[in-house]
């Protein structure tokens, strides 16, 4: 490929094997009378990719992203910041409910939840021991003795370390089902631990159960979903965080299309069950 210069800082990109009938000293006098000039030159696949780049670009007020233009349109006013955060919003969500059909990720029956970690049980219980090799709890112990070596005894989990124990797609809403059946379950067996282990005893029950037990179940749900081992599991977590913020919110803070918005910009056939309405 070379890049020509035409003229008031338009560049047109040609295959090495395309030529332009012009001398060194040719003149253009406006970007309009050169344009059916190029057109008899430039390949039709060219010239349609210039069309593409060259057509305006509609983006989000709020994130700056690249939008539908017709979305765009859609909303009736964009004047509130209100309006603009909440165009914001869905928009995102509108790409996480693409890229989930894209990535094939499973629809959640969210009434059946609790009975697959229930299922999880002997796993989860095999790694509440000091000996476990957790990978999580590997990462908890090292993120514990950082904090000791900088004399800093009062232990707290960074954003960065926050990120190593999202629960991916599964959101806010499945990170909350399950703290609750895993509390419920192993609260009584994680105080007994904490007599001995001294990690535990630093961040305490809910502590090591959103660092550790929680982040594991995923990692196993994970796995099943999506026929994975545990190094591809830990991967789509992460990589699929953003998307569960956007579609698995916790019900109490999901964010529904009102009426006075046209159907354009309402989450349709999402491609997981009940992950989005609030019950």
């Amino acid at each position: 490929m070379k890049r020509i210069q035409v003229y008031s800082q338009t560049y047109v990109q040609l295959r090495s094997g395309d030529k332009l009938d012009f001398s060194d000293e040719f003149e253009v006098a406006s970007l309009s009378s050169i344009s059916s000039s190029f057109s008899a030159h430039i390949p039709a696949e060219v010239q349609e990719g210039i069309d593409r780049r060259t057509a305006a670009v509609t983006v989000c007020p709020v994130c700056e992203i690249p939008v539908d233009a017709e979305l765009f349109k859609s909303f009736k006013s964009m004047e509130k910041m209100g309006q603009q955060s909440r165009f914001c919003f869905l928009h995102r969500r509108k790409t996480a409910e693409e890229q989930w059909k894209e990535r094939r990720y499973p629809a959640i029956d969210w009434e059946s939840f609790k009975e697959r970690i229930e299922n999880q049980f002997s796993k989860l219980e095999s790694i509440l021991s000091p000996e476990s090799d957790s990978v999580y709890r590997k990462i908890l112990k090292s993120s514990a003795r950082d904090r000791n070596q900088q004399g800093n005894f009062r232990f707290s989990i960074t954003n960065s370390e926050l990120e190593k124990i999202s629960t991916g797609y599964y959101g806010a809403r499945g990170a909350r089902n399950m703290m609750e059946v895993i509390i419920a379950r192993f609260a009584p067996r994680v105080r007994e631990l904490a007599l001995s282990d001294s990690l535990v005893q630093a961040v305490g029950v809910s502590g090591y159960v959103q660092a550790v037990l929680v982040p594991e179940l995923t990692t196993m749900l994970v796995k099943e979903d999506m026929g994975v081992d545990d190094e591809e599991a830990r991967q789509i977590i992460q990589d699929s965080m953003e998307i569960g913020d956007l579609l698995n919110q916790q019900p109490d803070d999901a964010v529904e299309p009102k009426d006075e918005y046209p159907d354009t910009v309402e989450t349709n056939e999402h491609p997981k069950t009940d992950s989005v309405d609030a019950n």
